[in-house]
């Protein structure tokens, strides 16, 4: 047979589904590491006592969740209308 059945298309879709998250979940954390870092070493560039720059970034973490979490409520929203 030329193409799968549609359960087997199904499970394989759930597969990439995971696959996808994961691979998104890791590049997120990877950017955001990369950002933390060069934000940390601009910062200790510019004199600035560690207590700013931690709150800088708390905040950048912050304000990133939230838009985060916006963007999935709305993907969600979507799904179920």
């Amino acid at each position: 047979m030329a193409y799968p059945e549609s359960a087997t298309v199904r499970t394989q879709f759930a597969s990439f589904a995971a696959i996808r998250e994961a691979a998104s979940s890791f590049v997120s954390r990877l950017v955001m590491q990369t950002v933390t870092d060069n934000l940390e070493q601009q910062g200790n560039s510019a004199g600035l006592p560690d207590f700013i720059i931690s709150n800088i970034l708390n905040q950048l973490m912050y304000g990133s969740t939230m838009i985060l979490w916006n963007v999935k409520m709305r993907l969600l929203s979507v799904q179920i209308l």
